[in-house]
C-alpha cells in the first residue's frame, strides 16, 4: 500500500495552505484505494483547518504524528466498517468476497504493531468511543484534535 500526501504553505507571511496532491499506487482493489484516499483526505482536512494557526495567521501548530495518523486510520477503519455492514446485507459471491477483503483491510488497521499507526489508531478509536458516548461524533473529535493537538480525554 503506497500513498502520499503533499501540502505547502505560503512563505509570504500568510497562512495559505494548499493541498498539492494525493497519490495512490495503481492497481489496488477499489475498496482499499477508497480507504487509503479517506485516510489521506483526513490529512488534507487537518492541513487546511484554520483552527491550527497560532493566532498570528502564519504559524501552523503541528499535530503529533501518532495522533494525526491515528485519526486518519480511524476514519479509514470506519469507512471499511461501513462497507462491511453494507456487504452483510448481500448474498452474491462477489460481494461476499469484497466483504472478506474489507474485513482483512480492517483487521490490518486493528492489529498494526507500529507505534504511530497502530497505537495511534487504538488511542483514536478509544477517544472516538468516548466522544460518541457523550453525544458527539467524528467531526467533534477531529475539531478537538485541531484545537488541542491531542485526543479528547475521558472525564
Amino acid at each position: 500500500m503506497t500513498a502520499s500526501f503533499s501540502a505547502k504553505s505560503s512563505s509570504h507571511g500568510s497562512r495559505n495552505v494548499e493541498v498539492v496532491s494525493i497519490s495512490v499506487l495503481k492497481g489496488l482493489p477499489s475498496s482499499l484505494t477508497a480507504a487509503i484516499l479517506v485516510h489521506e483526505a483526513i490529512h488534507a482536512w487537518f492541513a487546511l483547518n484554520p483552527v491550527r494557526s497560532k493566532g498570528d495567521g502564519v504559524s501552523i501548530r503541528k499535530i503529533p504524528p501518532q495522533i494525526e495518523e491515528g485519526c486518519c486510520q480511524l476514519v479509514s477503519h470506519l469507512y471499511l466498517r461501513h462497507l462491511i455492514s453494507k456487504h452483510s446485507e448481500s448474498t452474491t459471491i462477489k460481494q461476499g468476497a469484497d466483504k472478506e477483503l474489507n474485513e482483512c483491510f480492517r483487521w490490518q488497521i486493528e492489529t498494526d504493531t507500529s507505534e504511530v499507526y497502530g497505537d495511534g489508531f487504538r488511542k483514536a478509536a478509544m477517544a472516538y468511543e468516548r466522544v460518541c458516548e457523550s453525544g458527539g461524533g467524528l467531526l467533534t473529535m477531529l475539531e478537538y484534535v485541531c484545537t488541542h493537538l491531542d485526543l479528547p480525554r475521558g472525564e
